[in-house]
């Protein structure tokens, strides 16, 4: 796949995924689910579930697609205006760790490319003037976000440790009823059905990146960690049409 229609395809699922967001800050706002998967309404507290089902997993999807926004070759106004979006929509899901994971590395991203771009000297004039504007603009949303709004206050009640917390940490249990051969190659999920009966403090593997490890094991996990990581890669090297134009010239004036 050349890097336009890479382009294309990657600006598609942001686009859907933003909109996922968009229908979770929706649900959130009315406390209602537009759509019904199974179980999903046994939560102590409501949580948007869109069109994608589990609210973690919404919030994973949506914090890994985020991270692909800071590669577009889209003015800083629209890709705040989608990380905005994507934010609140992880809010909505319920995904206080994701958020704040998600903010942290965002940051980190998002200066190291500004950093790797202004450099190279590819930077927009538009995007450098704006970028501190915009920062400032999100600094004061997110303090009206905390402060100022009931949300804010939902947000800061769940900070402390509770039980769904308590739960993702008691999943590392699991590790103390598998032999060295079940980590490194993976176990069957009927096994880890049969440990989560056994020890009644795991009663749910609420954090997914354990039960990928135990889907396929550390050899395979580890091939996939870097796939992915590889996806990223391949997705921000091919992000501008302009540099894939500007190396056709460059390249056509050599051979001239």
């Amino acid at each position: 796949m050349d890097a336009e229609r890479r382009q294309r395809l990657t600006a598609f699922l942001i686009w859907f995924v933003t909109f996922n967001a968009a229908v979770g800050v929706f649900e959130r706002i009315l406390g209602i689910h537009l759509f019904h998967f199974g179980d999903l309404d046994g939560f102590a507290h409501f949580r948007a579930t869109a069109f994608m089902g589990h609210p973690l997993e919404n919030a994973l999807i949506t914090s890994s697609m985020m991270f692909l926004v800071l590669a577009m070759p889209w003015s800083a106004w629209r890709k705040a205006f989608v990380l905005s979006v994507c934010m609140a929509g992880i809010l909505a899901f319920g995904a206080r760790g994701g958020f704040a994971i998600t903010l942290l590395m965002g940051t980190a991203a998002a200066v190291l490319l500004g950093a790797r771009a202004l450099l190279r000297g590819e930077m927009r004039l538009s995007t450098l003037v704006n970028a501190p504007l915009v920062g400032t603009l999100a600094l004061a949303a997110g303090a009206v976000l905390t402060f100022g709004t009931v949300l804010g206050e939902r947000i800061v009640a769940l900070a402390r440790f509770d039980e769904s917390a308590q739960a993702r940490v008691d999943a590392f249990k699991l590790f103390d009823y598998l032999s060295l051969n079940d980590v490194l190659y993976g176990v069957d999920f009927a096994e880890v059905n049969f440990i989560l009966k056994l020890d009644k403090d795991v009663q749910i593997i609420e954090n997914c990146w354990i039960a990928i490890l135990l889907m396929l094991g550390a050899i395979l996990f580890v091939v996939f960690a870097l796939s992915l990581l590889g996806f990223f890669r391949s997705i921000s090297r091919g992000r501008a049409p302009h540099r894939l134009c500007r190396d056709e010239l460059r390249s056509g004036g050599e051979h001239q």
